[in-house]
């Protein structure tokens, strides 16, 4: 599993993975744990952030051992069950344990049991009991009561809780917002951008669509009924952009021109919206990774061409 460096970083800020720290330091990090927690992708992503503190960097995620790590690479962390836990993965657990890691000093299992059968779980059963010196075991379930209490009863639970964004410093909250999803849960926000789950990226499309007017980000379900609403998106769109150009390039805010919108807003039908967001669908599920950004891009080239160039 490939986890971004952003998602790590946020996981390094919560209170769980602080608290596996610590223990870690004065090696008194268990064996095995429970990370009870709906957002499961904060759950794996805190767990590997343990993993890359095994070694001298402390957990740095700019080493190339802990970009390894990262990028699912490293041969002795080993994550399972992201598409359901199944008895032949509990049959790689039970034997792969065993064997003497190789590139770090224990081998990690970050294992997913959200959608894990009962066979599957009892197989665990010894191993998480009986563990041995070599590994360390992360479970990561919705909750406790997710996994059999035969399990949750050999597991230590933890319960990881997103502190939210990281600041925008001197940036309006654009930025966050756009870059990381401006929602609490990491497996909510990588759902909306995988394209993988029914309806997820429609759900992105009005989420970085549609402004309140706290001005954040906010999901609604309709879409632009007028050209000054649809030019209110547009502009909105910008301001994200501008916020991400002036962050990553250092570009000047005055750079914001990307769009004619008054242009598109003019000429575009609303009518024709629910294809443009169907094109959408099609265009970024042809893409592996996005964030909101890319998304918006992506939107706004076909919000064009469906709008002006197919009348």
């Amino acid at each position: 599993m490939v986890y971004p460096e952003k998602y790590l970083r946020l996981a390094k800020r919560t209170a769980a993975y602080r608290a596996l720290e610590n223990a870690a330091k004065k090696d008194r990090l268990g064996q095995s744990y429970l990370f009870a927690s709906p957002d499961t992708l904060l759950s794996s992503c805190v767990a590997t952030a343990v993993a890359c503190l095994d070694g001298d960097c402390g957990g740095c995620l700019e080493c190339p051992r802990c970009r390894r790590i990262a990028s699912g690479k490293c041969a002795d962390v080993i994550s399972l069950g992201g598409g359901g836990f199944k008895v032949e993965d509990a049959d790689v657990v039970v034997g792969g344990c065993l064997v003497t890691p190789v590139e770090l000093n224990k081998k990690y299992y970050v294992l997913d049991l959200t959608d894990a059968n009962e066979a599957a779980q009892n197989k665990l059963l010894k191993t998480l009991e009986d563990a041995p010196e070599c590994a360390i075991f992360f479970v990561v379930a919705p909750s406790r009561a997710s996994v059999l209490p035969t399990v949750a009863s050999r597991l230590e639970t933890v319960v990881p809780v997103s502190d939210g964004l990281p600041e925008a410093d001197d940036f309006s909250p654009y930025y966050s917002l756009a870059m990381y999803g401006g929602r609490d849960s990491l497996t909510e926000f990588d759902g909306l951008l995988s394209g993988e789950k029914a309806g997820c990226l429609t759900a992105a499309l009005g989420f970085v669509t549609f402004a309140a007017a706290d001005k954040k980000l906010q999901a609604v379900g309709r879409l632009p009924t007028s050209r000054e609403e649809f030019r209110d998106t547009l502009g909105y769109i910008e301001l994200i952009f501008g916020d991400i150009m002036k962050k990553q390039s250092g570009l000047p805010v005055e750079t914001y021109g990307l769009y004619d919108i008054d242009g598109i807003a003019a000429a575009f039908l609303p009518e024709r919206m629910p294809e443009a967001l169907g094109e959408v669908r099609r265009a970024v599920r042809r893409v592996p990774t996005g964030n909101l950004a890319s998304i918006a891009d992506a939107l706004i080239i076909k919000i064009t061409e469906v709008g002006l160039c197919r009348r």
